[in-house]
């Protein structure tokens, strides 16, 4: 009987068998791994297609104010959002009257049930001229703070949070909105109107 390094033809070729089963199994497995992680970044890429995102930013408006924007840009509703803010900022530097501190608003005092895609809210802050101001020595405007915003979309929990610097914003000018250039046609057009009259 032939022998190949001292094996038998039958054992030699079992050998050869458990080698090439064994690289068929690594083979099999490292596609599996591989599939398994493609899976989970193919499901990481539909979860932020499809989560809700809660986002902030500001708006200069009528060329002094600062208005902040919260809102949701995702593409689900943001569930259990809880907003918070680390500072009392009272708006336009009021401290008489009724509350102008946004720390006090319904939004930052109650948790929210629901915020719908693209939905959001705008809160007047103050003019430029008013960042920093003080009152018995206590900053009432500050010129950085921080906003967080916790929310649930499914069974996961989303914390956002954005720190805000007001300075960064000196010397700029905001984007003109829709509304504003809407007002500034509707002025232009009743001029028009009243000098056709006359």
């Amino acid at each position: 009987m032939a022998t190949f390094f001292g094996l038998t033809a039958t054992d030699f070729l079992t050998g050869i068998l458990v080698i090439i089963t064994a690289i068929y199994a690594w083979l099999t497995y490292s596609i599996a791994h591989s599939n398994r992680r493609m899976v989970a970044e193919v499901q990481k890429q539909i979860e932020v297609q499809t989560r809700p995102v809660i986002s902030f930013n500001i708006e200069i408006q009528h060329h002094t104010i600062f208005v902040a924007r919260i809102w949701n840009r995702g593409a689900s509703p943001a569930e259990n959002l809880r907003l918070s803010i680390d500072k009392d900022f009272y708006r336009f530097g009021e401290m008489r009257g009724e509350s102008k501190n946004i720390a006090d608003m319904y939004i930052f005092k109650n948790t929210l049930s629901t915020l719908a895609p693209g939905d959001g809210f705008w809160i007047d802050l103050c003019t430029g001229p008013e960042v920093g101001k003080t009152i018995d020595g206590k900053v009432i405007t500050p010129d950085k703070f921080t906003i967080q915003a916790s929310y649930n979309y499914g069974s996961r929990k989303y914390i956002e949070s954005f720190v805000i610097d007001l300075r960064a914003y000196f010397y700029t000018s905001g984007a003109k909105r829709l509304p504003e250039q809407l007002e500034k046609i509707a002025k232009s057009l009743d001029n028009i109107a009243k000098s056709s009259q006359t």
